[in-house]
C-alpha cells in the first residue's frame, strides 16, 4: 500500500548497487580525510538542546517518557518526508537515487573522528598535557574524567573508541546492506539520538530510555553477525567463558560488553571497572585480559576492531554480490 502511493522512492535499491555504493563510501570515509563536522553526529549538540526545551524538569515521570517518545517521531518522519519528496522531484535525474544514497551514506558513516580521538588523547598523555586529555575523554564518553590516571584514560579511550567505531561506521553499513537507505538513515538517526539524550545525563534518565533500548534493539543482529568475526582475529588467548558470562549478566548492554570483551582479550587488556558519571560512581566487572592498558595495546585494540568491521561487512557484501548474480543466472 505504501509503495503504491509513494511509488518507488521507499523502494531499496538492487542488493548488487547498495553494496557497491556503499564499498566506495566505506572507503572515502576510513582513507579520504573530510571535515568532521561533515557527519550526522554532528547534530548531537543541536538535538540536545531541542531535547533540553523538551523534556522540562517540572515535567512528571509519565510525561517526560512520553516527551522521549514523541520527539524522535517527530525528527524522524520530517526527514523521511523531505527525502521522499526531493527524490520524487528529482525521478526524471538519471541515477539520483543512488547519488542520494551515496550522500546520504557519507553523512551516517563515521569511524576517523574515533581513530583521531585515541590518537589526541595519547599525544597529550605523552606531552604531558593530562587535562587536555581528560577534557577529550570527557566530550566523547559524558564522563567525571578529572580523577582519571594515564592507565584510566587509556582505558576510557580504548572502550569508547571501540563502541563508537562499531556504532557510527559498522551497524549503519549493515543496515544499509539489510534494509536500505531509509532504515540505514532511521538507525543512524536512533543512534544520534540515543547520544544526544544520554542516559548517562540526571535529566535524560526517562527521557532517553525510548531512544537507549531501541539503540540497543537495533544493535542486537549487527553484534551477533560481528561477534565471530572478531574471535577469528589472530592473536591473543581465548575469552574467559566465566568473564563473558559476568559481562553480559552485569553490563548495561549485554552484547557490547561480550564485543568489549572479545577485543580486550585480543590484547590481554582489562576494561571495565569503576568509572563516574555525573550520576554518581559506577562499578562495571573488569572484562578482557590481565594486563592494564597502555598506548600501545588500546592503538591495538582500535585496529583489531576495523579489521573485525571490515571482515564482517566484506563478508556481507560480497555475499550479496554472490547472491545476485546467482539469482540472475538462474
Amino acid at each position: 500500500m505504501i509503495t503504491e502511493i509513494l511509488g518507488t522512492e521507499i523502494t531499496p535499491l538492487p542488493l548488487d548497487t547498495r553494496t557497491g555504493l556503499l564499498f566506495l563510501a566505506m572507503l572515502i570515509e576510513w582513507f579520504v580525510p573530510f571535515p568532521f563536522f561533515v557527519r550526522l553526529n554532528r547534530l548531537v549538540p543541536g538535538i540536545a538542546a531541542l531535547g533540553r526545551r523538551v523534556n522540562r524538569q517540572e515535567n512528571s515521570t509519565g510525561q517526560q517518557k512520553l516527551s522521549g517518545v514523541l520527539l524522535p517521531l517527530v525528527i524522524l518522519l520530517p526527514v523521511f518526508a523531505f527525502i521522499i519528496a526531493f527524490k520524487e522531484i528529482l525521478n526524471g535525474v538519471d541515477y539520483v537515487h543512488g547519488i542520494i544514497d551515496f550522500i546520504i551514506l557519507l553523512l551516517i558513516l563515521e569511524s576517523r573522528p574515533e581513530r583521531a580521538m585515541i590518537k589526541a588523547v595519547a599525544k597529550n598523555i605523552n606531552s604531558g598535557r593530562k587535562k587536555e586529555a581528560r577534557e577529550i575523554l570527557g566530550r566523547f564518553t559524558l564522563r567525571v574524567t578529572s580523577r582519571l590516571s594515564p592507565m584510566g584514560m587509556h582505558k576510557a579511550a580504548a572502550e569508547s573508541a571501540a563502541l563508537r567505531l562499531i556504532n557510527s561506521f559498522y551497524v549503519p553499513a549493515f543496515a544499509y546492506l539489510s534494509l536500505g537507505i531509509y532504515g540505514a538513515l532511521a538507525v543512524k538517526l536512533i543512534i544520534v539520538m540515543s547520544m544526544a539524550f544520554n542516559l548517562k545525563l540526571p535529566s535524560n534518565q526517562y527521557f532517553g530510555r525510548f531512544c537507549y533500548f531501541v539503540e540497543q534493539f537495533c544493535f542486537l543482529v549487527p553484534a551477533l553477525w560481528l561477534i565471530p568475526f572478531i574471535i577469528m582475529l589472530p592473536g591473543g588467548a581465548p575469552a574467559d567463558p566465566k568473564a563473558l558470562a559476568a559481562a553480559i549478566r552485569s553490563w548495561p548492554s549485554k552484547t557490547t560488553a561480550m564485543a568489549l570483551a572479545l577485543l580486550a582479550s585480543k590484547e590481554n587488556i582489562r576494561l571495565g571497572g569503576p568509572r563516574y558519571y555525573m550520576l554518581g560512581l559506577y562499578r562495571f566487572p573488569e572484562i578482557g585480559g590481565t594486563e592494564e592498558p597502555t598506548e600501545k595495546t588500546v592503538k591495538d585494540m582500535i585496529s583489531d576492531t576495523g579489521k573485525a568491521v571490515w571482515f564482517a561487512l566484506m563478508t556481507l557484501i560480497l555475499a550479496g554480490i554472490g547472491y545476485e548474480y546467482y539469482t540472475f543466472y538462474h
